[in-house]
């Protein structure tokens, strides 16, 4: 039996003021380091839309082939070094990881 793929979704946070910096990493620095692992199926960024501060700014999700590659990654020198880069990047306060959670996918539809 092939197993569903897992979505992975990460809420962050940042300084106001940082937006643009933030979003600027996240599409030019971090997401590109992180599609090195192979096993990734798709990456979306999204900002929030409206004005809900009890929620994060932005919201990313990953899209692995299954449960068993999100682990793998979650082993991977990709993660390692993306990990590095953010603590490099961002001081204290500038940038947070409000939550994390995964999802296996039971069903899609598109058109």
């Amino acid at each position: 039996m092939e197993a569903n793929p897992l979505i992975h979704v990460v809420g962050t946070v940042c300084k106001p003021g940082m937006e643009s910096a933030v979003s600027k990493w996240y599409m030019e620095t971090h997401i590109p380091m992180l599609l090195e692992f192979q096993k990734i199926q798709e990456v979306n960024l999204c900002q929030r839309f409206t004005d809900a501060p009890d929620y994060p700014l932005f919201l990313a999700t990953y899209q692995f082939e299954s449960p068993s590659a999100f682990k793998e990654y979650g082993l991977s020198q990709t993660l390692t070094a993306a990990k590095q880069d953010q603590a490099r990047q961002w001081k204290e306060g500038e940038f947070e990881l409000k939550w994390r959670v995964q999802f296996e996918v039971l069903r899609s539809w598109k058109r």
